[in-house]
């Protein structure tokens, strides 16, 4: 139902632009998030109508993932570990 992606520089280009169809044909998928650690930024493409994505940047606060129904912060997918 949702893909996380993150960038490196390896994949960059073939995550922004040849992932996105391929996920949209599968019709369980409704989100795919591209996270990009240097920017800390989120690209959100959600399903919507027929066969339209829609594409948010989303850089903080939430963001919410619906369906399934959840909210996800933002800065907890660029949180330092100890």
């Amino acid at each position: 139902m949702i893909v996380v992606e993150v960038l490196s520089p390896g994949n960059a280009i073939k995550d922004m632009r040849d992932k996105l169809q391929g996920y949209f044909r599968v019709s369980s998928i409704q989100h795919y998030l591209i996270v990009d650690p240097d920017k800390k930024l989120v690209i959100h493409h959600a399903r919507g109508e027929g066969d339209a994505v829609s594409t948010r940047l989303v850089s903080d606060g939430n963001l919410p993932l619906d369906p399934p129904g959840l909210t996800l912060p933002v800065a907890a997918l660029f949180a330092q570990q100890p």
